[in-house]
């Protein structure tokens, strides 16, 4: 025997809240006794073992050679296992035995609530799945993609099986207290009716016990049906909230337009049209606004008058429109006017020339003229009347030109005027914006010099015409570039950096280019030909 039974007694002792006097007069010993079984001095006969089993409901066994502490445990979570999968097979049982006894009608409420149910978890799950992935992508965007992607990946799934979890704890706990706990209760008071009643009544007790299933009538506010359909025409005034504002700023802005409409009415007749059409788009707005308004706050309203004033809004509109196309197939799209600027300067080998973004076209077209003297160039602008004059400067070998009295062509003041001045007669300008036309004229050494020196360091084009060559002009400007000396001028490719660690290898690498084919001596990145801009360009990325 070893020291489990001193320790094993002790325990029992102070279990029941003995001392060893109190557990000595128990099993008939003195306290001496007691005191040596504890401390493992002395052991007690076998007929004494056997009185501590019968008398503390233990396993003699257990008592001798285990720690009971233990033991007990081990009893105590079986025994909850056990009873936690009987209560689970019960429950099943039950709640097929009471879908078999349910009406047909009380079937199929039971099945669409519990749709219903879980058509709304399925939405939930869609916000939070969209919510989550949104916040994890935010709180890890600084990490590598591969690293960012697998963590939002599994706490995304973490989350959603969590989220899970809890619906089908929500589901299985609203199908008990709903429907199985009451048809518990009903079978319980059932059975008991039926053991004082005859033969007969047991009969018609069974007939009603399929309608005891859902919840009493008196107590139907609680219904979850009712509850999801107060919750969905909640849902429906909280849109329909936001649709009366959009309806309110539609007002506010039909009412903005009117006005402008009206203040034009003496310019041509379609602004009385369409004043018109903004007075009864009005009224429609206020009639909406007002049916809104009531649904939202249950407001009772004059149906029949409001659908009456509706009516006639839209007929009114339906009539403005109608005239609104009659004055508009009056109207004749006519060119704008042009106005042509030329000047004459001094030619020299330096010149070049630098595209000016007032202007809004980067093509020059660069003319062959023998006529012209062998010491001048001509410089010639054409444009429509909506830019100011445009003028030629020669600075530093440089020809740019500039706005005199410039005016942003952009702004809705400069166009405002301009169009109605064509409005008034009966005409729609076809470009108000348009930028100008540059042209050069000179003889051919002079214009082949000239563009040679204008491509030198910029991303250009250039392309044969029946009488000289139009020269384009990248809008961009790279640090670093590549050129191709191509017949008498420069073919520049931009070289465009993918990333950062690909723009350190390209500041470190020499290009040169030799039919249209990019050369490099680097192992770190690949580079190719792009056709995504409207500049010559290679893209170039880490390997």
């Amino acid at each position: 025997m070893n020291d489990n039974f001193a320790k094993n007694l002790k325990k029992i002792r102070k279990e029941h809240n003995l001392s060893q006097e109190q557990l000595a007069e128990e099993l008939g010993v003195s306290r001496q006794a007691i005191s040596k079984w504890e401390s493992s001095v002395a052991y007690p006969e076998m007929d004494k073992i056997i009185t501590i089993c019968k008398m503390y409901d233990v396993n003699i066994d257990d008592l001798l050679h285990r720690d009971i502490t233990l033991v007990k445990n081990d009893e105590e979570t079986n025994i909850k296992y056990n009873k936690l999968i009987n209560t689970v097979f019960n429950n099943i049982t039950d709640s097929i035995d009471m879908f078999i006894k349910l009406s047909f009608k009380n079937k199929v409420r039971l099945i669409l609530e519990n749709i219903i149910l879980v058509c709304i978890f399925a939405i939930g799950m869609v916000i939070v799945n969209g919510l989550v992935k949104t916040l994890l992508h935010e709180m890890f965007e600084m990490l590598p993609y591969k690293i960012e992607a697998l963590f939002v990946s599994v706490l995304t799934t973490v989350v959603l099986l969590a989220y899970l979890l809890f619906v089908i704890i929500i589901l299985i706990r609203t199908f008990k207290t709903r429907y199985l706990d009451y048809y518990l209760a009903n079978k319980n008071n059932n059975s008991k009716e039926e053991i004082d009643d005859s033969s007969e009544n047991k009969k018609e007790v069974i007939k009603t016990e399929d309608k005891i299933i859902i919840r009493d009538p008196k107590n139907s506010n609680g219904s979850i049906l009712k509850g999801l359909v107060n919750l969905f025409f909640f849902g429906v005034r909280v849109f329909n909230f936001f649709i009366l504002l959009g309806v309110i700023g539609t007002l506010v802005f039909g009412c903005f337009c009117t006005f402008i409409a009206l203040y034009h009415i003496t310019v041509h007749p379609i602004f009385v049209s369409f004043t018109f059409l903004g007075v009864f788009g009005i009224a429609a707005c206020i009639v909406f606004a007002i049916m809104l308004f009531g649904f939202i706050f249950k407001k009772k309203n004059n149906v029949k008058f409001l659908f009456i004033l509706f009516l006639l809004a839209i007929v009114g509109a339906s009539i403005s429109t109608g005239s609104i196309f009659m004055n508009a197939a009056k109207f004749e799209v006519v060119e704008v006017n042009t106005v042509t600027n030329t000047q004459e300067i001094s030619y020299n080998d330096d010149l070049y020339f630098s595209r000016n973004y007032l202007l809004g076209s980067n093509n020059i077209k660069f003319v062959i003229d023998d006529s012209i003297a062998k010491d001048k160039i001509v410089l010639e602008s054409s444009h429509s009347d909506t830019l100011g004059n445009v003028i030629f400067n020669v600075e530093n070998n440089v020809i740019s030109c500039s706005i005199e009295d410039y005016v942003d062509r952009y702004e809705f003041n400069y166009k405002y005027k301009y169009i109605i001045s064509y409005i008034k007669d009966n005409k729609i300008p076809k470009d108000t914006i348009n930028g100008s036309s540059i042209t050069i004229k000179g003889r051919e050494a002079n214009i082949k010099k000239l563009i040679a020196n204008s491509t030198k360091n910029v991303i250009s084009d250039v392309t044969n015409i029946n009488n000289g060559y139009v020269l384009y002009l990248s809008d961009e400007r790279f640090e670093n570039y590549v050129c191709n000396k191509k017949d008498f001028y420069n073919e520049c490719y931009a070289i465009i950096a993918e990333d950062n660690d690909a723009y350190k290898e390209i500041m470190n690498t020499t290009f040169t280019i030799d039919n249209n084919k990019l050369k490099y001596k680097n192992s770190n990145i690949e580079c190719e030909e792009n056709n995504l801009f409207d500049h010559k360009s290679f893209t170039c990325r880490t390997k």
